[in-house]
């Protein structure tokens, strides 16, 4: 399967610390707020770059510790989701092909990065 890439990729970093959603423990009413936060400050910074359908959009989240796969999909649920309300759509569109990763860097240190290349349709 090859993707079709029309235009140069939009990187930016969200300086978020995630968390594995599946792990965390703790008052709901925190986890919902840590969500809120993370949910609208991805919106907010993706309709800055002006990004547009279709696209892949890949997650990178940046921490000292790395996660397995289904933790990390868990850390990053309301990054995705904040991107995804950018686009004014459900984050199960398919117009949006989503990608994770993860980069380790020092302790204290964390970001999540996104980026958001173009193809076409």
């Amino acid at each position: 399967m090859s993707t079709s890439f029309v235009s140069a990729p939009q990187v930016f970093l969200l300086p978020l610390k995630t968390v594995s959603e599946m792990n965390s423990r703790g008052h709901w009413g925190k986890r919902a707020a840590r969500a809120r936060k993370e949910r609208k400050t991805a919106c907010a910074e993706t309709k800055a770059v002006h990004a547009s359908l279709p696209c892949v959009v890949t997650l990178t989240r940046v921490a000292h510790n790395e996660l397995d796969d289904d933790n990390l999909r868990s850390a990053l649920k309301a990054v995705r989701d904040g991107v995804a309300d950018s686009f004014e759509i459900d984050d199960r569109d398919k117009r949006v092909e989503w990608r994770y990763a993860q980069e380790k860097c020092g302790r204290g240190k964390f970001a999540v990065q996104v980026m958001i290349e173009s193809k076409a349709a």
